[in-house]
Order: C-alpha cells, then structure tokens, then sequence
C-alpha cells in the first residue's frame, strides 16, 4: 500500500526483493504502458541486505521490447488453438 502522491516519498513505488515478475510501467502521454518485468533487486554498495523500507536497491529489469517477436508468437498459437 503507497502513500498518496502529495504523501508520498520520491521513490515510492518503486521495486525491492520479492517484486520478480512485477511489471515496470512507463508513463507516456496517453497512457501507463507495459515496457518490462522486474528481474532482481540488488542492495546498494554490496550490502547483502537492506531493511525494509529504506530505499537503496538497484533494480535489474527484463525489457521486454525484446521478447516482442516471441511474446506475440505464443498469443497467435493461443488465440488459434481456442478457435
């Protein structure tokens, strides 16, 4: 749960350990878009952890603009095998 936007801290929202899998939105003019997943979280300066709630983590996301050839593949066989 986030605070709201006046409450908010400046990187709230953002992902930490746990989040794989999550999605990383973009904004852009229209709309919130898809651009990639969150992979893995890595603590700042080499700690092995960082307590929860404090920021310092460094987020390590698949873009998923690569995937794009392949991902629309599958929903093409998906959409054919329901038909």
């Amino acid at each position: 749960m986030f605070d709201k936007p006046s409450e908010a801290l400046p990187l709230e929202g953002g992902s930490g350990s746990g989040d794989s899998g999550g999605p990383v939105l973009i904004q852009t003019a229209n709309a919130w878009r898809l651009a990639g997943l969150t992979s893995w979280t890595a603590p700042h300066q080499g700690a092995t952890r960082v307590p929860f709630g404090q920021y310092g983590q460094i987020s390590c996301n698949v873009r998923l603009r690569h995937y794009e050839a392949w991902i629309e593949g599958v929903m093409r066989q998906e959409t054919a095998l329901r038909l």
